[in-house]
């Protein structure tokens, strides 16, 4: 039924597209040393409605395609398949500044076309002899008309009059206000709007595909990059083939030439030739070179909205103020970074003025196009464009199968985020060129070239929607083939990889229906979760089912689950006994959670005892609202005793809120008692802060977590805690002093992120101490990474950002009110925060700040990234 299914809509989607064509791209010729770019046909006039088209066609195949990939890796683990999956995403190990690396014939790039051979545009001739007979009709249109009837010509031949007339008006009008738009902004002091706007630091990668160019034409393009006012933000990256000749001089003499540029970084890379399922040329150099950067910069997901593409040719010429004004566009339109590219209209050449008269008129003629149709019209990007990284790689970075990045990443990019990408208009011109010829007879043969492209262009859309229907097809062929060796199921990896309810429930029932019916008798093992539970558990029989691993499941059903009168063993109740079996020969179990837990006794309790041949126990707990606290003795009587085996027992358990008898109140040794006595060693701290409830906290020692559970400044630690890593400090009514801070500091040595809340001012502050006291050496956390400080006094920022009091030469996230941090950095001006803060990376605010401080980015250089995070 798959196959029938996917068979119908391919040939669906091939008739369907065969109905449609177009395309207005650029073609990198191997035989030439500049690239081109084709000027639009009287084609653009269906472009929108060509587009909505792709739109369509694109989602569903992709659609089938994520499931068909969904469904392929559920079956294909490594443990249960005879078969090893294709990793499309694959990347080639990183370069370093300046790399040559031979690449293995296996070595994978992603290309989105895995399962196909792949041609040279100039070898498609398939798809070019149709485009040709199409374009061939409209070229002879005078010969055929007169074989129609004189009033079906009377009408035809005005109304195509009448169309041209109205498209090349409205293009004019629209190419006019461009124009305008361009000169009002000509000496626009961006800069200065960027500081009002940028709350997180934009960055720049502008990305260079080279081949053949010269030497100083790559060059000038660098150094027009070079003199953007906003350098300091560009990462730049210069890709090279393979095949170019003497690439590594280039390389290091442009390195030796721009290194002092004030570029954030330079990065050179070398396209090796003749990787698996790609063609050369720009598309694919590109893709090489962005993953590449992208790899050896290690940017985070979350730093991507925030990091912006410019890629270009070799022969492209930038405005000081093109980053400026990107930057700016970006920010005033609120980061659009999936739903935009940037577009700054283009004008050709670099000597227009000195060349023919009908090479001037062809590169007005392009740059009127720009103006007025492309960019307005929302049609096509051109040769030189922006876009955000989390865009590129949500897109899979460039289709290296293909020769025109512009239109295949238009249409790729808008089947990926499933919605239409708006082109925006930057409002400053670059230049690109030389891309004519220098006299009227090259420039015909200019022509004659551009047309062959705009054929390969228009066919690679075509042929980019038949390869993908086919690669999904014969995905779900391979999955057919395999099933009959799937013996687990993972189903938690739908709802990991997909948040969209309905497509969810797509991918599932397709499973459930389709796929399992055919191997229930071969599944061995399930992972389930809530979301899939009932729907896997009810479709089949498994008659071979002998592990079953329920996640993500809350306390309470999990505990429902294991009762014997639950609805889950009475769905098995025919291997009833083999589900008892394994609960009660369980050997290991562990239980960790930092939330807050009123179950305890009700939950908890009862799944314990029912794991009576336990070897080893770990809990750690945080309960509230008890009669008393859970204690060494309440330990001991009902959960230890109940295990014989039981003969390692790790615990963290915190109970609070617990209502006091005043007249008799636990002492940390009636706590300790019953458990040291059984050879334990324990340690607890009691802590009596309100009138009426208690707070009491017990753990075994060594402590082996990585976490420990909230402590308050009662906590006296007995040795070092080697293991913790992560550390919440909580005391709502009672100051937390400097000699509490020296004692974390020496208990907790490898400490990575700490959490202080305290609304309560500190009684002494280091510089009101005494002189005995003053002789604490500064404190150094030297692992520390991440600071919390919200809702905290100023005093603790003070305590923990000047460094006359600490040093934090790991810190790279700060969460702290931005009152506070306005305060203790004296308006960003301090000399004594500033060393502590000058790894920070991440800044997280609790309420959005009305406006950053004017020297808020020079004093933190290097953060990327500011958050609000509300409580």
């Amino acid at each position: 039924m798959i196959r029938s299914t996917m068979n119908n809509n391919q040939r669906e989607l091939v008739r369907f597209m065969s109905e449609q064509h177009q395309n207005n791209a650029y073609v990198d010729d191997g035989n030439n040393d500049t690239p081109k770019i084709t000027a639009p046909t009287a084609a653009t006039r269906k472009k929108n409605f060509l587009r909505q088209i792709s739109i369509k066609a694109e989602e569903k195949v992709d659609e089938l395609e994520r499931e068909a990939d969904l469904v392929h890796e559920i079956l294909q683990g490594p443990s249960f398949t005879r078969m090893m999956p294709v990793d499309e995403n694959q990347i080639i190990d990183q370069h370093t500044n300046i790399v040559i690396e031979s690449v293995s014939p296996n070595t994978i790039i992603e290309t989105g076309v895995t399962y196909s051979a792949i041609k040279p545009g100039s070898q498609r001739v398939r798809w070019n002899l149709l485009f040709n007979l199409l374009l061939w009709i409209v070229v002879l249109f005078p010969f055929w008309i007169p074989f129609l009837s004189k009033k079906v010509a009377f009408i035809m031949i005005p109304s195509i009059q009448g169309v041209f007339v109205f498209m090349w008006t409205v293009i004019a009008i629209l190419a006019v206000k461009n124009l305008v738009i361009l000169y009002v902004n000509r000496s626009h002091n961006y800069a200065e709007d960027i500081a009002n706007l940028e709350k997180t630091r934009i960055r720049h990668i502008v990305a260079i595909s080279c081949y053949k160019e010269p030497l100083e034409l790559i060059a000038t393009s660098v150094q027009s990059v070079a003199n953007q006012t906003e350098v300091h933000r560009i990462i730049m990256v210069i890709s090279f083939e393979e095949r170019t000749p003497d690439k590594e001089e280039k390389c290091k003499a442009l390195n030796n030439r721009f290194k002092n540029a004030g570029f954030e970084r330079i990065i050179f890379t070398i396209h090796p030739y003749g990787l698996p399922n790609e063609i050369p040329g720009k598309c694919s150099n590109l893709n090489y070179g962005l993953r590449m950067a992208t790899t050896q910069m290690a940017f985070a997901d979350s730093d991507m909205d925030n990091i912006l593409v410019t890629t270009c040719d070799a022969d492209s010429k930038f405005p000081p103020n093109y980053i400026a004004a990107l930057t700016l566009k970006y920010l005033q339109e609120n980061k659009p970074a999936l739903s935009t590219i940037y577009q700054a209209p283009l004008f050709y050449n670099w000597r227009l003025d000195g060349l023919s008269f009908v090479t001037r008129v062809t590169g007005l003629l392009r740059s009127l196009l720009m103006l007025g149709a492309l960019i307005p019209c929302n049609i096509n990007t051109m040769s030189i464009f922006s876009y955000s990284l989390s865009l590129a790689k949500k897109g899979k970075y460039i289709h290296p199968a293909y020769q025109m990045d512009d239109i295949i990443c238009l249409i790729r990019w808008m089947g990926v985020t499933q919605q239409r990408l708006r082109i925006s208009m930057i409002s400053v011109p670059v230049i690109s060129g030389p891309t004519s010829g220098e006299t009227i007879e090259t420039e015909i043969i200019e022509w004659a070239r551009q047309a062959r492209r705009w054929t390969i262009g228009a066919a690679e859309v075509f042929h980019y929607f038949v390869i993908k229907a086919k690669r999904v097809n014969q995905k779900f062929d391979r999955l057919a083939r395999c099933i009959d060796f799937t013996q687990s199921l993972d189903f938690t990896m739908i709802s990991s990889n997909e948040h969209n309810y309905s497509k969810m429930n797509s991918m599932l029932n397709r499973l459930c229906f389709h796929i399992i019916p055919q191997i229930q008798h071969n599944i061995q093992s399930l992972t389930l979760d809530p979301w899939s539970m009932t729907s896997v558990l009810t479709i089949g029989n498994y008659p071979t089912l002998h592990k079953l691993t329920l996640v993500n499941l809350k306390l309470e059903m999990a505990s429902r689950i294991f009762l014997s009168d639950s609805p889950f063993v009475h769905m098995f109740k025919h291997k009833i006994s083999d589900l008892v079996k394994i609960l009660s020969n369980l050997k290991y179990f562990s239980l960790t959670s930092f939330c807050i837990t009123l179950e305890y006794d009700n939950q908890i309790v009862p799944l314990l005892r029912q794991m009576s041949q336990l070897e080893k126990l770990t809990l750690s707990l945080y309960v509230r609202e008890r009669t008393s606290f859970i204690d060494g003795t309440h330990l001991d009587n009902d959960i230890i005793s109940k295990m014989p085996y039981l003969h390692t027992f790790i615990f963290d358990i915190v109970t609070e809120h617990v209502m006091i008898n005043k007249e008799y109140l636990p002492t940390s040794d009636d706590v300790r008692r019953a458990l040291i006595q059984r050879g334990y060693n324990i340690d607890c701290y009691i802590d009596y802060l309100w009138t009426e409830k208690g707070r009491c906290h017990i753990y075994s020692l060594p402590f082996t977590m990585e976490s420990i559970n909230v402590i308050t400044n009662k906590f006296i630690p007995n040795g070092v805690f080697m293991n913790v890593r992560k550390l919440y400090v909580h005391d709502p009514m009672r100051s937390i002093e400097y000699d509490f801070f020296v004692r974390i500091s020496q208990a907790f040595p490898l400490l990575e992120e700490l959490t202080v809340f305290s609304m309560v001012n500190q009684k002494k502050q280091r510089n009101k101490l005494s002189v005995h006291e003053q002789t604490f050496s500064i404190i150094e956390y030297s692992h520390l990474m991440k600071l919390h400080l919200f809702m905290s006094h100023v005093d603790y920022a003070k305590y923990f950002l000047l460094n006359t009091n600490t040093r934090l030469p790991r810190l790279s996230t700060l969460s702290i009110d931005y009152e506070n941090l306005v305060n203790v950095t004296e308006d960003f001006t301090s000399n004594a925060v500033r060393a502590n803060c000058v790894n920070l990376k991440n800044i997280i605010f609790r309420k959005q700040p009305a406006m950053l401080g004017k020297f808020f980015f020079s004093y933190f250089p290097f953060v990327v990234n500011i958050n609000i995070k509300s409580f």
